[in-house]
């Protein structure tokens, strides 16, 4: 099972990523075209095609450009929001599967599914932090000229960050790194090694370190301020927000690892408790 849903989970992976980046690119050149500047020159354009009787046809060549930029930034977006739903439902239908199997007793066990969760919120964490999360245009209606785009914002977790650094904003990028990359891909490391079970002794230190993780984290902060940030947007009469495929990725992240860190300090409990009534029946035949 495993050898059909990661290659598949993978592709699906990545063309959700590539795609939805593409279609950010592709839609922030149209708006490119569209700024006081462009505007202003389309204006010009037009009034000059309309008194050579189209002769000139500059302003409608430019108005082409623009809406064919528009559609394939709209079909990239469709392909890499669709192969984002195509794997949340595999991955939904496998981990489905997988707990299916726990139940009924084969060989597949609690540690297998702990491994899945944190496989699935690995990649999960990878598109969260590539794939746009929120789309922002800022725009204003002008006599003549018409539309303006005034602004135009696709962020990922990771161009955020680069766009923080580049402005000299170090300090804050340092931070958004931290605790939106740094501490997850941490989290998913020593889940991994606790499971591994290579070091027994360092159970105990390493989910202690995941809980002290969770308390630094600020990934369920991240996203209730990209959702403000969002409603926020929303609302101006000339402005537009929307929600990108990232974060719905990185919440799925922050729930799969929940929820993956939760079965795997619940095992070691189960563990512990079968060590110490094992060691007090010891025990007790010893005094017999």
């Amino acid at each position: 099972m495993r050898l059909v849903y990661y290659p598949i989970a993978l592709v699906l992976a990545i063309i959700s990523i590539t795609y939805s980046i593409d279609a950010a690119k592709l839609t922030r050149a149209a708006n490119t075209e569209m700024d006081i500047d462009h505007a202003t020159e389309l204006a010009w354009k037009s009034t000059l095609e309309v008194l050579t009787f189209s002769l000139y046809s500059g302003a409608t060549k430019t108005k082409r450009r623009v809406e064919d930029l528009h559609e394939e930034a709209s079909r990239r977006k469709v392909i890499g929001e669709r192969s984002g739903i195509a794997f949340a439902i595999a991955s939904l239908i496998y981990l489905v599967a997988r707990r299916i199997l726990v139940r009924i007793g084969e060989k597949s066990s609690e540690l297998v599914m702990i491994y899945d969760l944190i496989g699935v919120a690995a990649m999960c964490l990878v598109i969260g932090l590539l794939a746009p999360m929120l789309v922002l245009k800022a725009y204003t209606i002008l006599p003549i000229v018409g539309e303006v785009v005034l602004k135009f914002e696709a962020k990922s977790v990771i161009t955020m960050i680069t766009s923080l650094a580049r402005a000299n904003n170090f300090f804050i990028a340092f931070l958004v790194t931290a605790f939106s990359v740094i501490t997850p891909l941490l989290k998913i490391i020593v889940a991994i090694l606790i499971a591994q079970r290579r070091w027994p002794s360092w159970h105990i230190r390493g989910l202690n370190f995941i809980k002290s993780l969770g308390k630094w984290s600020m990934a369920d902060v991240f996203v209730v301020a990209v959702l403000v940030a969002y409603f926020g947007g929303s609302n101006d009469q000339f402005s537009a927000a929307r929600i990108g495929l990232g974060l719905y990725f990185f919440t799925a992240y922050c729930f799969l690892s929940y929820l993956a860190t939760h079965k795997l300090m619940r095992m070691f409990a189960k563990e512990s408790i079968v060590a110490v009534e094992i060691d007090r029946s010891s025990r007790g035949e010893r005094s017999v």
